[in-house]
């Protein structure tokens, strides 16, 4: 760091473009996303527990009961509704500058400045996504708890420092990958997400952020999820996937885990990425709709009761779906175990024992009698997990589309989970073995993240850290076959699928650094070059015999005996 002493900045720091001092961005850019995400995290959890819970528990005391002709079950879409309301009055005011979701930040972090201005609509997008999220919609918190956090970080490093665009554009990237990680607890996977996410072909910004990034990640991750819980595993690793035995009893791996798997995670990771690809598909459906709602001509007057009535007929219809499926509520991580073992609290081998999971925040009497659950030894068939797939396609469409304030990430890993998990269901793979079952519902999550996003790294990372098991093989033997079924959609897809299909249309390549290649000498360069070369050569030579004769032989010519070897050493050969 070096200070100003004179000049318009005074007493303000410079900040070295250095490794090490990148490195302390980092480490600072973790304490602070950890912090910020850590009171988000907390009113978010307070406040859905008070409204799914104990609101309709208190209700329910009250008489408001699950078989009255307007049953309780009702209150589910009023809620949904009522906060797509406010959602969509909240967006009608929030200023143009605000950056409401990953596309506009990246195109931010490529811009002159490297990142998005920090500004008071980041206490309304923070407002919009907590209520976004306690309407049931969904869309995950993704975007806050990287967006927030980033430009907050980069106001603060501004404020103290005196940095250049480059490091800002370094602080952008360590306070987005230690606020994701703060959030969910995956240190790795989110540093690779924040390098990622600005490009469709590899992370180019490592080249000076990787070291700050994965810094913020495991610095974010402890201040913002471990130090709170100190008894529990480093991590968010909690979910146990299927094939395996069950946690009460001795995890035995078995050596199982061949090329069969591998060829078969990549066709569970064709099935993920044509997943997403439905889901961009379906967005786009929904956008010209949506669009012409909010913005209908000479009635401008009217936007913003437009758009409250247009997010809470989405939220309602949002939340009516989840009469069908009550999992695809809210944007799918405590609700992942349901598509990870077919609804059922383990892994494949128990399915005739099968505990059904029971979801959080969502109170027993808002399940519709006939929704389709897992029950106590029946776990969902490999159609109904199909089923589950659509539906959370089309609610994810719908609020993204809609203008809910929220995120793909979780979600699209709830619903190509779906879909590799209905695939495992199949008698054919399951007669294959527990290892196929596993690789199915893995290569699914793994791939269409990154087909939806263009991350490859983080989408094998995230399933990895996401594992509280190994049912099959060894965590090498997983991770190649993820990556075969990764980056085999990627190569069949890049040039002539992906393009449409991009969701994060910013992304591009890196605009600041250019790679030069030498220009092809001619041949009488070549030979003025040649002929300097001996010339040098020559000379020297000449020099070092000269050199030789006068400590050989004294001022009167007679021969003397030389001081050392090293005195009478040859001329070395050309160096050409």
């Amino acid at each position: 760091l070096e200070v100003f002493a004179h000049g318009p900045h005074r007493g303000m720091m410079k900040l070295d473009y250095s490794f090490y001092s990148v490195t302390l961005v980092g480490f600072f850019a973790g304490i602070s996303s950890g912090l910020f995400v850590k009171l988000y995290k907390t009113v978010l959890e307070i406040v859905l527990e008070l409204i799914w819970t104990r609101l309709p528990a208190a209700l329910y005391a009250a008489g408001w009961s699950d078989e009255a002709p307007f049953s309780l079950v009702n209150l589910t879409w009023i809620l949904g509704a009522f906060f797509g309301a406010i959602v969509g009055l909240g967006r009608a005011y929030l200023p143009e500058e605000a950056v409401t979701n990953m596309n506009v930040w990246v195109r931010e972090v490529h811009g002159p400045n490297g990142s998005a201005p920090c500004g008071p609509w980041v206490l309304g997008l923070v407002l919009l996504s907590l209520l976004t999220a306690f309407g049931g919609a969904s869309v995950g918190p993704e975007p806050v708890v990287i967006i927030m956090p980033s430009v907050l970080y980069v106001g603060m490093v501004k404020k103290l420092l005196n940095p250049s665009v480059q490091v800002l554009r370094v602080a952008a990237l360590a306070g987005g990958a230690g606020g994701l990680a703060a959030f969910f607890g995956l240190p790795l996977a989110s540093a690779f997400f924040a390098l990622e996410i600005p490009h469709m072909d590899g992370a180019e910004f490592a080249l000076e952020a990787y070291s700050a990034c994965v810094v913020a990640g495991v610095v974010g991750t402890i201040v913002g999820h471990c130090i709170w819980e100190p008894s529990q595993l480093l991590g968010n690793s909690r979910f146990w996937f299927p094939g395996g035995d069950s946690p009460d009893q001795p995890q035995i791996t078995t050596s199982e885990f061949g090329l069969g798997a591998v060829a078969m995670g990549i066709l569970a990771g064709i099935i993920g990425g044509l997943t997403s690809y439905l889901l961009v598909t379906l967005m786009r459906g929904w956008h010209p709709l949506f669009e012409h709602i909010k913005h209908i001509k000479h009635q401008h007057r009217w936007k913003a009761l437009r758009y409250s009535a247009l997010l809470a007929v989405v939220g309602a219809a949002n939340a009516a779906m989840s009469f069908l499926y009550p999992s695809a509520l809210w944007w799918g991580e405590d609700q992942l175990q349901v598509v990870l073992t077919r609804g059922c609290s383990f892994g494949a081998k128990i399915f005739p024992d099968c505990q059904p999971v029971k979801l959080k925040y969502l109170y027993e009497k808002l399940i519709y009698k006939d929704a389709i659950v897992a029950h106590p030894g029946i776990s969902m068939s490999g159609w109904e997990m199909f089923g589950l797939g659509l539906v959370k396609l089309v609610m994810i469409s719908m609020c993204e589309g809609a203008g809910f304030v929220g995120g793909p990430i979780y979600p699209i890993i709830f619903a190509t989970g779906a879909m590799g998990s209905a695939l495992g269901a199949t008698d054919w793979v399951s007669m294959l073995g527990g290892q196929y079952v596993y690789i199915c519902t893995a290569a699914a999550m793994s791939t269409g993240l990154a087909a939806l996003l263009h991350t490859q790294v983080f989408g094998i990372l995230i399933v990895m850290e996401l594992q509280a098991n190994i049912p099959h093989g060894s965590v090498s033997s997983q991770t190649i076959a993820l990556m075969t079924a990764v980056y085999s959609f990627y190569l069949l897809t890049r040039n002539y699928v992906a393009p449409y299909f991009q969701l994060v249309s910013q992304q591009k390549p890196r605009e600041d650094l250019q790679y030069l290649t030498p220009e092809p000498e001619t041949q009488s360069d070549t030979e003025d070059d040649s002929d300097t070369d001996l010339e040098m050569e020559r000379v020297r030579t000449e020099t070092e015999v000269v050199g030789t004769l006068s400590e050989t032989t004294g001022s009167d010519g007679d021969e003397v005996e030389p001081k050392s070897s090293k005195s009478s050493r040859k001329p070395s050969t050309p160096q050409i």
